[in-house]
């Protein structure tokens, strides 16, 4: 069945969670929440750095392969290499999604303001859309394709947070369902803030792009 807590987005009202007469208050420490935070803006910065050298390395092969057949004055051969690299690497991109996780397409970013408002998107934080999203991107990047990790990194974000409140709660540092929907609800808002700080070199920019789109 459905992880809890991903498949499900908690009630929300604003960016906290609804009570009812029988609900606590979220009781979490504040170390945790502090950590949480920090796990999470440094993993979405690793995988920002992983992803951009993995693009970049794509698509230098690429490059050194159509200018070694110019220095040989192959110009036919290097324009079918250069046509080839690209076609196979949008080519698996695609198939992979389409196949394997159709919400890995486009950025992500209107599933992420579907799950911070409330709406139930299944399977957007998953670990195989999050695996399908980053060599999916790598690929298109490196085919030349007009797209770059900007928005893609807004859901590649969310999905690190997300991961991280799963894995508080496997260790069993969240006491309650409630505890872990009000953390996620949180975390996944720096998430995305993560992502954008790392995808422009902007921690302003990042905290900014949340307030105004969220």
């Amino acid at each position: 069945g459905p992880r809890p807590g991903f498949e499900t987005p908690p009630p929300m009202d604003g960016f906290g969670v609804t009570h009812t007469h029988n609900q606590r208050p979220a009781a979490i420490s504040g170390w945790l929440v502090w950590v949480a935070i920090m796990v999470t803006g440094l993993g979405t910065g690793l995988v920002s750095v992983v992803l951009t050298n993995i693009s970049t390395g794509f698509g230098n092969t690429r490059l050194q392969e159509t200018n070694a057949l110019l220095e040989l004055n192959r110009p036919l051969a290097a324009a079918s290499v250069w046509v080839t690299f690209s076609v196979v690497f949008t080519t698996v991109a695609a198939y992979i999604t389409v196949n394997y996780a159709p919400q890995a397409a486009s950025t992500g970013i209107p599933e992420t303001k579907a799950f911070l408002n409330g709406c139930d998107v299944k399977g957007a934080f998953s670990l195989q859309t999050f695996a399908v999203k980053a060599i999916g991107v790598c690929l298109v990047i490196a085919a030349g394709a007009p797209v770059g990790l900007e928005g893609p990194m807004v859901h590649i974000g969310a999905m690190v947070a997300s991961h991280v409140v799963l894995s508080m709660e496997q260790f069993g540092l969240l006491r309650s369902n409630q505890d872990r929907n009000h953390l996620l609800t949180h975390l996944v808002t720096c998430g995305v803030a993560s992502g954008i700080s790392a995808a422009f070199n902007s921690p302003i920019g990042g905290g900014l792009f949340v307030v105004e789109d969220l």
